[in-house]
């Protein structure tokens, strides 16, 4: 990502913050031969494997493996993006950035002013709340057993009922109306008449991984039907209003507490991930030091793309209601394609982590402490406590647990998925196995492309990238090698900007083979949008990618390619002419070809870990019979030893 910045200022950067200073900040380095050494903040151990090398100005972990110089440092300790690791060392040396477009800016402009706007009122509420006119909200603080240093740890504040009230305080304070509006904090109502959005609420501020202040939620005090912001409400007043979009606030790319809390998910490798403000606020004051929220929305790609920078390990403690099971369901999905080991914390019917946090803080920490397997959990839900002593229950039990493990991808997953399931339901492994392969096959799993039917009955695998071929027939024509179809959706993607959009979420980098299209794809999820990648945010390599994907030069947008990419280096430089404009067949660019080009990569992905599964199964059974005769030799004489221990042996000796 740095092709936005001149080499010579980025290495200018580099010497003015140097390593060893930066690194110290936050980690106890001590001096060892040329360098120093200390414990390593991105795992934890006992015996310091961290070393920073002055002279070369780069740091290396010998335990996690991880390295790089001191942007790279900033942007993983800070949880920071590339641009903001540089801007953040850039204002610490006291070096302005580089000469900027005026777009980028206008951009810049509109966030200082924004972020200035959002402090200010952030101060506004706070003081409000310890005021006499925030005696009703600090009473309602109380009943929710919220202390004093919990509501000032996490900025709380609150909204006078008045439609006006922030107004006549900006007014004051020289902030302008028109900033306001663009903030989010004052809206026009149907009359015309500007009134604040935030009206006799109890405020949340939401602050970025830094800590500022990016927009609001606000949970009302009043009972549905009472007065609200001075004007009688017939109907309910929604619970929470959170701030509008704006060039600060992305709705499911933050998470609430971050700041507060990612020092502790870095230090022990997990978080802890509740449904909203309160379940946050109580278990903290419960002891749980990891805990963030998802603003009260199921886990977004974002999101989790956020959470896999701090931790490897992930708790949902969702509420334990439909809604709650439903935002569980699809954050487990999202976490598990995104390679994080998941746990799921359960909680008594009814109630939230708030609820029990409040009555019994040992007993959430205790929880969230024997937190279920994600499997574990998905087994607890789909078999139900019926299936023991109910034939149908576990029929219909037998059926849901053989659908959801028809979908896992990796052959020796599924299998030890299976066991572990049989043993649940009580029934041999080998029936529910035959299940959950008939499933696949009625669902069409095992025709995917790459793969065929042979004369036997059974499935061979032909992918080219895999280990398995045919062995009899050539690869199929119409068979795509995985760069050709790897490159075809990120092109369809690029092409149809607003279809592909909806696309970018569900893709998974550990599906793409080509080294630059995991990275693209990477980029394209963490910024949310192809724009950001064109115009060189992403860096050099990318834009150059993302506009022969743009242009036709790396694929066309149905799904076969109209020239060859499987030879794409190494490096994720493409080969080959351009494509056409078009797409083959004249076959539309709607919602279902993207999400058949989604499906096909995935599956030539899912070929390929069956096949080395399959080849390393093969070693196995190649190895095991010349270890069988010296494993035999150790069992009979482990086996004469016991003999020899037996009382009655014992005794003849003794005589």
């Amino acid at each position: 990502m740095a092709g936005q910045y001149p080499p010579e200022w980025l290495e200018e950067l580099r010497r003015a913050n140097d390593i060893v200073q930066v690194i110290s900040e936050h980690v106890t380095l001590k001096r060892s031969g040329r360098g120093f050494v200390g414990l390593c903040p991105f795992h934890q151990e006992r015996t310091p494997s961290f070393h920073v090398h002055p002279e070369r100005q780069f740091f290396h972990c010998f335990g996690c493996g991880t390295g790089g110089d001191v942007i790279r440092f900033v942007m993983l300790i800070r949880g920071l993006s590339f641009p903001e690791a540089v801007a953040w060392l850039a204002e610490r040396a006291g070096i302005p950035l580089p000469a900027a477009g005026a777009a980028q800016i206008r951009e810049e402009r509109e966030r200082r002013e924004l972020l200035e706007v959002h402090r200010w009122a952030a101060e506004f509420f706070r003081q409000t709340l310890w005021s006499e006119i925030g005696r009703v909200c600090r009473e309602y603080l109380a009943l929710r057993g919220i202390k004093e240093e919990t509501a000032t740890r996490f900025l709380l504040g609150y909204a006078p009922p008045s439609p006006d009230a922030i107004q006549l305080a900006a007014r004051r304070a020289g902030v302008s109306p028109a900033l306001l509006i663009r903030a989010g904090l004052v809206i026009t109502s149907r009359q015309g008449q500007a009134v604040d959005r935030f009206r006799g609420r109890l405020i949340f501020p939401i602050c970025d991984a830094q800590g500022q202040v990016i927009a609001f939620g606000g949970r009302v005090l009043d009972a549905p039907g009472a007065e609200v912001g001075g004007v009688a409400t017939s109907a309910p007043a929604p619970k929470y209003l959170n701030s509008p979009e704006t060039a600060l606030y992305r709705k499911g790319r933050q998470l609430y507490g971050l700041h507060l809390a990612r020092e502790s998910i870095r230090r022990l490798g997990s978080a802890v991930v509740v449904e909203g403000y309160m379940d946050c606020l109580s278990l903290v004051q419960a002891g749980v030091e990891n805990v963030v929220a998802s603003l009260g929305t199921a886990l977004t790609p974002a999101q989790v793309q956020l959470l896999r920078r701090y931790a490897p390990t992930v708790t949902i403690a969702y509420d334990a209601d439909t809604a709650g099971e439903l935002a569980t369901g699809r954050g487990l999905d999202l976490l598990e394609q995104a390679g994080l080991q998941v746990r799921v914390a359960v909680w008594p019917e009814g109630k939230d982590p708030d609820d029990v946090a409040r009555q019994d803080p040992a007993e959430a920490r205790e929880r969230l402490g024997k937190a279920l397997p994600i499997w574990e959990y998905r087994f607890s839900r789909l078999i139900g406590p019926a299936a023991s002593a109910d034939p149908e229950a576990r029929r219909q039990a037998v059926r849901r647990v053989a659908e959801a493990l028809a979908r896992v991808p990796g052959a020796a997953e599924r299998e030890v998925l299976v066991q572990q399931a049989a043993g649940l339901l009580a029934i041999p492994p080998t029936s529910l196995a035959q299940q959950v392969e008939e499933t696949r096959r009625r669902q069409g799993m095992p025709g995917l492309p790459g793969a065929r039917r042979s004369k036997s009955g059974s499935w061979q695998h032909t992918n080219e990238g895999g280990r398995l071929q045919p062995r009899s027939e050539q690869l199929p024509p119409t068979v795509q090698r995985p760069a050709e179809v790897e490159a075809s959706l990120l092109a369809w993607i690029c092409r149809h900007r607003e279809e592909g959009r909806a696309l970018i979420s569900q893709l998974n980098a550990a599906w793409f083979r080509v080294p630059a299209y995991r990275r693209f794809v990477e980029a394209l999820q963490e910024w949310g949008d192809l724009e950001p990648l064109l115009t060189g945010k992403a860096g050099e390599e990318l834009a150059a990618l993302a506009a022969a994907f743009v242009s036709g030069a790396c694929g066309d947008t149905g799904g076969l390619l109209s020239v060859s990419v499987g030879h794409a280096a190494e490096d994720g430089t493409a080969r080959g002419g351009g494509g056409g404009a078009g797409v083959r067949g004249g076959k539309p660019a709607t919602w279902e070809t993207g999400q058949e080009l989604v499906w096909r990569v995935q599956a030539q992905a899912e070929i390929a870990i069956i096949g080395n599964f399959e080849q390393e199964l093969r070693d196995w059974e190649r190895m095991l019979p010349t270890r069988l005769s010296g494993l035999n030799r150790l069992i009979l004489r482990y086996k004469q030893m016991v003999a020899n221990l037996a009382p009655g042996k014992a005794a003849e000796r003794g005589a």
